[in-house]
């Protein structure tokens, strides 16, 4: 399992809201949809957001990062998607 250096998940953390998409190597904020890509050192780079939201609505630029998700990490993505008023 990947840990967070707790400092750098502090700066983006909204209590327990936030959770790891191994097979897409992002961070996914579950209250607001933001996405950080993953770094080797195990930090996130919170200076490159993208937003689930915008992700999908554009599935013709997204839709090869939504199948790369394992089932799990996809369901997590579909139940954001509906918290947020997505489809």
């Amino acid at each position: 399992m990947t840990i967070l250096n707790k400092k750098d998940l502090n700066r983006y953390r909204y209590g327990n809201s936030s959770i790891i998409l191994f097979s897409v190597g992002c961070l996914l904020n579950t209250k607001n949809g933001d996405t950080f890509p993953m770094l080797e050192n195990n930090t996130a780079d919170f200076d490159d957001r993208m937003n689930i939201m915008e992700m999908d609505a554009d599935r013709f630029s997204s839709q090869e990062w939504f199948d790369a998700l394992s089932y799990d990490e996809y369901v997590v993505v579909k139940n954001t998607i509906k918290y947020l008023g997505g489809k």
